[in-house]
């Protein structure tokens, strides 16, 4: 009776050490797991833009004054984001062991380095006739982010457009994986703003 109970204690204890092994191999935490209190730290350091000057050769060597940047956001904080079912929070900073950054601190930084790597200066000074850029940002989740970009000419708004970046919940949740998808996220909401028709054509205007 006792080497009969031991066997049918052993198996199924063999079994779950084997999925464990295969969940540490693999690194990965589904879409589902539950990650309840765990951090994403993203740092500007650690943020490289992938985005290519070739792809907006059009706008080299234009200059632009990104004046302001607002978070109006009711689904963040003024320092965190977080996954949409808000287990997961994501903190920004300019480099690891280094202070927290409000959101609106932390995506103008990340958004002149993306600009700049796009070819464009982009700036705090606001020259006499240069176009400025004020975006505020309306929703943000690790799922998208909405922003309201506000182009100004002499302090004068000239257009207002509406830019959206759904991105749809990540099949990988293991933290470096969501770090990088909102990283991308940087990218892929400057790409936005540069593709969009009416801000293309106040860009390249001549006057």
């Amino acid at each position: 009776m006792t080497r009969r109970l031991r066997h049918v204690l052993l198996l199924p204890l063999a079994s779950l050490l084997f999925l464990a092994s295969c969940a540490g191999q693999s690194g990965l935490s589904p879409a589902g797991a539950d990650l309840s209190g765990a951090v994403v730290n993203l740092y500007l350091t650690e943020y490289t833009p992938q985005i290519s000057a070739a792809r907006w050769a059009y706008y080299a060597d234009k200059k632009i004054c990104l004046s302001n940047i607002t978070n109006d956001a009711a689904d963040t904080t003024t320092f965190f984001y977080f996954s949409r079912d808000r287990q997961v929070r994501y903190t920004l900073a300019a480099k690891a062991n280094s202070p927290i950054q409000p959101i609106p601190s932390f995506l103008w930084y990340a958004y002149q380095k993306a600009f700049l790597t796009a070819g464009i200066d982009a700036g705090f000074g606001c020259a006499p006739g240069m176009t400025e850029i004020w975006i505020t940002v309306r929703s943000l989740d690790d799922e998208g982010i909405r922003l309201k970009v506000v182009l100004l000419k002499s302090a004068k708004a000239i257009a207002e457009r509406q830019i959206e970046i759904p991105r749809g919940p990540a099949s990988d949740r293991h933290p470096p994986e969501l770090a990088r998808r909102a990283y991308e996220m940087i990218d892929l909401a400057v790409a936005a703003i540069l593709d969009d028709p009416q801000i293309k054509e106040i860009l390249l205007r001549k006057d």
